[in-house]
């Protein structure tokens, strides 16, 4: 169970964000309700947290093969809506600031850890451990992606050269 939840959400769905990037599958009309969900940072966390939430609970409600296929939906409609916000660039919206997603992915990534810290202290086990490794080292890749493209985007932006930054505009022109 752990290792399909894990890759479907690490691996399968940031793929699949990616691959739409390279091939400009945000020109559909279908897809673009995640193109417009990506730009609401709060939004995206918090349906991510509690479809997550709710589609675990429904895997334990009803019988295993049902509930796990419903859980499994739900859970690939919720990383898609996770991954959006950091991953997405289409030509035809603009990007968040790099600011705005590194304190999503901040603030994701704890609440991430502290959800399955909780549940494991309430379920007196570790059912979701391999769940919680997996995501904290994809996360931290993130972060490290995340990081290495704004030191580039920075790079690119700050010569020493600029006039009206370094040296005054002249009056002349």
């Amino acid at each position: 169970m752990n290792f399909s939840r894990s890759l479907i959400t690490f691996i399968v769905v940031p793929g699949w964000i990616l691959y739409a990037n390279r091939t400009h599958l945000w020109f559909r009309r279908t897809l673009r309700w995640i193109v417009n969900g990506s730009q609401r940072l709060i939004v995206s966390a918090a349906l991510f947290f509690i479809g997550v939430v709710i589609s675990y609970e429904v895997t334990l409600m009803l019988a295993h093969p049902f509930g796990f296929i419903i859980h499994l939906g739900i859970l690939t409609v919720c990383s898609i809506v996770y991954w959006a916000p950091l991953l997405l660039n289409c030509p035809f919206q603009k990007q968040r600031p790099y600011m705005q997603r590194l304190g999503y992915l901040a603030l994701t990534s704890i609440a991430f850890f502290v959800y399955h810290i909780i549940s494991f202290q309430y379920y007196q086990a570790e059912p979701t451990q391999g769940f919680l490794i997996s995501g904290l080292v994809v996360m931290l890749f993130t972060l490290l992606k995340l990081i290495n493209e704004w030191a580039n985007a920075e790079k690119e932006n700050d010569r020493i050269t600029v006039e009206g930054y370094v040296r005054p505009i002249s009056e002349k022109q």
